[in-house]
Parts: structure tokens; C-alpha cells; sequence
């Protein structure tokens, strides 16, 4: 147990001094001015663009705001963990990247939420609600696959590009596979649901926000998408399950290491 408090910083003290590379440790407020600022990046290049030519009508808002949020799940799959790839193993993991799956989830939870509004969007409630529940649903599992990797990968030398190649490769193999699935869909099969393209955060966003004009709708989401989220909601808290675990055992590793010094 105190192992646990020490990761979730219940324990940890103030350092003397400072460092003046909290840059280069994955300081929580450099990454969140990082974050924002790629996000408010994302909207000035995806709804700024719509807005400068006075195209703002809902039907020429909504590709837009399909961007948006696809630059967003991009964000989570391949920006953040670049960022933090790159940077030097946090002290303590599992506190770290639950700060940093907090940090990403809200506001993409925002900008998701928001595409309710008549003046937004205009996408139905169960929509956006699906669609917010797999962003952040993919936010905690790529959080904790990173936070298994810093706990267990790291100590045991796995290089950090493996890492970023199996995250690109979980990104990208579903989509590809959807792409290549030649089946011609009749119009019953065209109202379900793409499990491939749900297998990835950048499918995904494509998937649950398509124009589907047939069902009266402007979207709609069935079963497989709530499965689907059900799934990559299973899957990040059997990651996280993980991280504690290893984490645990590296934990009561060191605290023997300690008793025999």
C-alpha cells in the first residue's frame, strides 16, 4: 500500500532546488500547455478554415468538425506518446500518465460534447456520446500502455521506437483491413457497424459521425458502436489492472533489495 501512495505522490515530498529540465522529466504543466496548445491548433486549422470563408452552415461545419475530432484521436495515438517516448521515465508511472489520460480526456470530452448544438454539428446525443466515450476510452488505454511500458518495457530495455511502432500499428492495421474487406454491403449491412474501423481512434471518429440520411438521421450509432466502446473500455482497465500489478511486484522488488542492503 505504500507503494501505491508513493506512485500516486500521497507520499512524495518537495526536491530542494528545482530542475531546470522539468522539460526533458514530463513536467505535468509543460504537457499541458503542449496539449493545449495542439488542440487549439487543430481547431484554427479545421474550423478556422470553414469560418474564413464565411462557410458556416451546419452541413459545411460538419466535415470540419470530423477533422477536428480526428486530429484529436491522432493526438492521443501518436502525438502524446511521441511526446512522452521521447522524454525520461517518470519516477513514478502509474501517477504520472493518469495526470496525463486526465489531461488529454477532458477537453477532448469538450470538444466532442459540444457538436450537440443546433449551431454546432447538430450530431444526435447518443452520437456524441459515443463518440466522447471512445476518445476517452482510448485516451485511458494508450495511458496505460504507457504506463505498463515505463514499469515494466523500460527496465528491461525494449527500445522506445517499438514501442511507437506498436502503437502505430494498433492505429492502423483495423482501418487498413477495412479498407480491404471488398464485401458489397447491402442496404441492412450499410446501417451497422464497422468493427474494424472501431478498432482505431482515427477510424473511429469516421465511423460513428458518417452521414447516414437512410436512418432520418444526420448520424446514428447501433449496438456494435456501444459494443465496440465497450470493449476498448474493457481493454484500458485490464491495461491499467496490468501497470498496478507490475507495478506492485517492482515495488515489493525494491523493498527487498532495500531490507538486504
Amino acid at each position: 500500500m505504500a507503494w501505491l501512495q508513493r506512485e500516486l505522490g500521497v507520499l512524495s515530498k518537495p526536491q530542494p532546488g528545482g530542475d531546470p529540465f522539468a522539460a526533458r522529466r514530463g513536467e505535468p504543466r509543460t504537457f499541458i500547455a503542449i496539449w493545449a496548445a495542439y488542440l487549439f491548433g487543430a481547431t484554427l486549422v479545421s474550423i478556422g478554415s470553414a469560418g474564413a470563408a464565411g462557410l458556416l452552415s451546419v452541413e459545411v461545419y460538419r466535415p470540419a468538425a470530423r477533422v477536428m475530432l480526428e486530429a484529436a484521436a491522432f493526438g492521443i495515438l501518436f502525438v502524446w506518446p511521441l511526446i512522452r517516448l521521447s522524454q525520461a521515465a517518470p519516477e513514478r508511472p502509474l501517477r504520472a500518465f493518469m495526470i496525463d489520460s486526465l489531461i488529454v480526456a477532458l477537453p477532448v470530452q469538450i470538444f466532442a460534447g459540444v457538436q450537440a448544438l443546433p449551431w454546432m454539428a447538430a450530431w444526435p446525443r447518443d452520437v456524441v456520446g459515443v463518440m466522447g466515450g471512445v476518445l476517452g476510452a482510448w485516451s485511458l488505454l494508450v495511458g496505460g500502455v504507457l504506463a505498463t511500458y515505463f514499469i515494466v518495457g523500460a527496465s528491461r530495455s525494449l527500445p522506445r521506437w517499438v514501442m511507437m511502432a506498436l502503437l502505430v500499428a494498433l492505429g492502423v492495421v483495423g482501418p487498413a483491413l477495412s479498407v480491404l474487406d471488398v464485401r458489397v454491403l447491402d442496404r441492412a449491412e450499410a446501417d451497422a457497424c464497422d468493427a474494424w474501423m472501431m478498432t482505431s481512434p482515427l477510424s473511429a471518429v469516421f465511423e460513428v459521425t458518417r452521414d447516414r440520411p437512410w436512418t432520418g438521421a444526420t448520424a446514428a450509432v447501433g449496438d456494435g458502436h456501444r459494443l465496440a466502446l465497450g470493449v476498448t473500455l474493457g481493454a484500458a482497465g485490464c491495461v491499467w489492472i496490468l501497470a498496478a500489478g507490475f507495478g506492485l511486484a517492482r515495488g515489493r522488488g525494491r523493498a527487498g533489495e532495500s531490507s538486504l542492503d
